[in-house]
């Protein structure tokens, strides 16, 4: 292989869905031992082929909650590099989705810009505002969440023989998204808090609006230990499912 590789200019080995054989209870401390073993030996890798002057590059791929969780538990928090791909900009989830479009467009639309291409598939208005934007908003910022979302509403379109994905088809396919991201973000809870199962149940019939003592109060009758609180409301607010209003009243 080394000598192979020495006809090539670069290495590159992406490590990629790592959690896909862990137990459905949560990351658990061998979890965490196999994860720092196989970064060990990414670098191991790269020092062995740099020995013989080829450039190699290894990257493993972590959802950050599960990066944040091991690095907790590692003494040499310093050692590794690591690069945050933060979806925060509309425009680049908007992107996205007109990549995704644009493959199934003749190849002399699939320039287009985005705009002409999500009002051949979706109305452009919802509720008065954009309806990009609209679907954006309650994706959680989340391109994979994004395109499910967006997958929803062509479905329930393409079901009622609609020629572009319509208002009701929006309003449908939000419900049922909804439902889908409750289980899913049940679960990636579930993963780093393994005790927390069923967690965001705890919140059925809630109002919209909570004090601390709501929150605290619907915790504890879920059946968390008051010395955890603490980090359950940290969880739920890393994962966006709670937030809070601003001095101005503004809501993140």
């Amino acid at each position: 292989i080394v000598s192979y590789l020495q006809y090539k200019e670069e290495l590159w080995l992406l490590f990629d869905n790592n959690d896909k054989g862990w137990a459905a209870q949560g990351v658990n401390t061998e979890d965490l031992v196999i994860l720092r073993a196989l970064m060990e030996a990414t670098r191991k890798i790269e020092r062995e082929l740099t020995k013989v002057s080829i450039t190699a590059h290894t990257i493993l791929f972590l959802r950050n909650d599960v990066f944040e969780h091991l690095v907790d538990s590692t003494s040499d928090r310093g050692k590794e590099t690591r690069s945050k791909v933060d979806w925060d900009d509309p425009e680049l989830l908007c992107e996205v989705v007109r990549r995704r479009i644009a493959r199934a467009l003749p190849e002399e639309q699939q320039d287009a810009n985005f705009s002409t291409v999500w009002t051949s598939i979706c109305v452009p208005i919802m509720d008065g505002e954009d309806s990009a934007q609209y679907l954006i908003d309650r994706s959680l910022m989340r391109p994979r969440s994004l395109l499910d979302l967006v997958g929803h509403c062509k479905g329930y379109a393409l079901n009622l023989g609609h020629p572009r994905i319509e208002k009701d088809d929006i309003q449908k396919g939000c419900k049922a998204f909804s439902n889908d991201l409750l289980s899913e973000l049940d679960l990636e809870i579930r993963d780093v808090f393994p005790s927390a199962d069923h967690l965001l149940y705890a919140f059925i019939a809630s109002p919209t609006m909570l004090t601390r003592d709501q929150l605290e109060t619907a915790l504890t009758d879920h059946g968390v230990a008051p010395d955890a609180l603490s980090k359950v409301i940290n969880v739920l607010l890393w994962f966006g499912f709670l937030g809070f209003l601003s001095l101005e009243g503004t809501a993140r």
